[in-house]
């Protein structure tokens, strides 16, 4: 037997050779142990290689396996299914710009985040499934933020980061099961925008039939026209915490308008803003008033009793 190589250099074409007969072997090893056994990534010179060897117990996820899951799970993605004639195979993470791995025709492609959220969407648009039924549901309940900002601004109420969804998407399937989902509206450098957020049951592809309901609906149009008078009238820049010009209540750790005051309760050994004092002084200002409060006009506060002393509020945030 000759030791003399076949190989005058190893190349790419000799390693491929090399790769076909190594994992041959290796297959056959690994149906002894019952492990999947391949090659891996591979440097090379002229006269020298060295090939990883990767090992995975059968049936076990690898690393690469559980993070692509993990992806597509978050976005929404059938691993399954063939999109716009594209199927997601990997997610690299280290990969910056390139994440996704998708094979079309036989080939192989890595592509953007953009690019794969773009082939998702086109797909689902031009698939609708008759099996799945969304209806709206109006969030009725919301305050009035508007006026939040002249009750704020005089110290009648403390600033909250609200709630600021005014719709729900349920998705109903063949099998009466039900997915809800908030439409969560924001506003990212000047622009109006919206997220859905699922609340309950996120049966298999129904986030985006819920995003395709929305998407150019009269709900969306009717909650661009509400949002856009919000960011009109300041509500992003002064009416929703922390707001502007706001301290911290040294007393109930609550934030206020700075130069204002308010009283205290004492309850479950705890120090609270008297809400019925400040329920009755917003009516008193003829302003609007959307919750109840939860104590008596009548409970002294503890100001009134001397307990504490009233705090006017400073510029502490």
């Amino acid at each position: 037997m000759s030791n003399q190589s076949q190989f005058e250099s190893l190349g790419p074409d000799q390693l491929s050779e090399l790769r076909r007969e190594i994992n041959q072997t290796l297959s056959s090893l690994g149906v002894k142990y019952g492990i999947d056994m391949s090659t891996g990534k591979c440097t090379y010179n002229a006269t020298e290689c060295t090939f990883q060897l990767k090992c995975v117990l059968k049936g076990k996820l690898t690393a690469e396996e559980k993070i692509l899951r993990r992806m597509v799970e978050k976005y929404d993605i059938d691993l399954d299914k063939v999109y716009d004639g594209y199927i997601f195979v990997g997610y690299k993470t280290r990969n910056r710009k390139y994440k996704w791995i998708v094979k079309k025709d036989g080939k192989q492609y890595k592509i953007t985040q953009e690019h794969a959220m773009k082939i998702v969407t086109h797909t689902q648009k031009t698939k609708v499934d008759p099996e799945y039924k969304c209806s709206i549901r109006f969030i009725s309940d919301r305050q009035d933020l508007l006026e939040c900002i002249k009750v704020r601004e005089l110290g009648l109420e403390r600033y909250v980061k609200d709630r600021i969804d005014m719709y729900w998407v349920n998705v109903e399937s063949g099998d009466n099961e039900t997915s809800s989902y908030l439409i969560e509206p924001r506003v990212e450098l000047g622009k109006i925008k919206w997220i859905c957020v699922c609340q309950y049951g996120p049966a298999p592809g129904t986030k985006r039939i819920a995003e395709d309901f929305f998407k150019g609906s009269k709900y969306e149009k009717q909650q661009e026209e509400w949002m856009k008078k919000l960011l009109i009238g300041g509500y992003f820049e002064t009416g929703r915490y922390p707001g502007k010009n706001t301290g911290r209540c040294k007393h109930c750790e609550c934030t206020f308008a700075v130069g204002t005051s308010h009283e205290h309760i004492r309850f479950d050994n705890g120090i609270h803003m008297h809400n019925a004092r400040q329920y009755k002084n917003i009516q008193d200002h003829g302003l609007t008033v959307t919750w109840s409060p939860g104590y008596k006009l009548e409970d002294s506060s503890l100001e009134e009793i001397g307990e504490l002393e009233r705090y006017v509020i400073s510029s502490n945030i």
